[in-house]
């Protein structure tokens, strides 16, 4: 694990460790199945985010709304349906039945540029889910890692170079076996 996985880590259990060991313990596996792909992208690559039902459950007939939180050491914030990251709880679905569930697939941006620990969390209806005696199930942890974004430099030297030498090379070329004309005049 490389150190900057590892700190964020340790950020995310400063954020929700506190009594978690005793809740994640007391509490059931989440009716939603939760995945990312590729967990490795560069800055605004597409990353599908699927959610959906395990299955018939005892919690089918209940209401949950799920959040997509990215915990940092001194905050957290929440991916919105829309993709956008959040300082405020936004619901990246609401009210949804576990039984009753259809799968969920969307495209969603990457970024910030580094380790995400997207932890999906599920609350009752309604219920803030920063406050861990709210959580109906386990937390689900996925990690993905976003690259910075090709930068103009890297575009200069791996599409522009070459073009430009190439433009170079044929003027050369012209220039040393290009027939010269003689032009002749009226004395000719």
């Amino acid at each position: 694990m490389s150190p900057q996985r590892r700190s964020w880590l340790a950020g995310l259990l400063v954020v929700l460790a506190p009594g978690t060991a005793v809740t994640a313990a007391a509490l059931e596996r989440p009716p939603f199945d939760f995945s990312v792909w590729p967990s490795r992208v560069r800055e605004g690559e597409p990353v599908t985010i699927h959610l959906s039902a395990r299955g018939r459950t005892g919690a089918a007939a209940a209401q949950y709304d799920v959040y997509l939180v990215w915990a940092t050491s001194e905050r957290a914030a929440f991916l919105s349906p829309q993709g956008a990251w959040s300082p405020e709880p936004v619901p990246y679905r609401s009210r949804v039945s576990p039984g009753r569930t259809a799968p969920v697939t969307s495209p969603w941006r990457a970024g910030p540029p580094g380790e995400i620990s997207l932890t999906m969390v599920v609350v009752p209806a309604s219920a803030h889910p920063l406050i861990r005696s709210n959580w109906a199930f386990q937390p689900v942890l996925q990690w993905i890692t976003v690259r910075p974004a090709t930068p103009a430099g890297d575009l200069m030297k791996t599409v522009l170079g070459p073009l430009g030498l190439g433009a170079a090379a044929a003027c050369l070329l012209v220039l040393l076996y290009g027939r010269r004309r003689r032009v002749d005049g009226p004395e000719g």
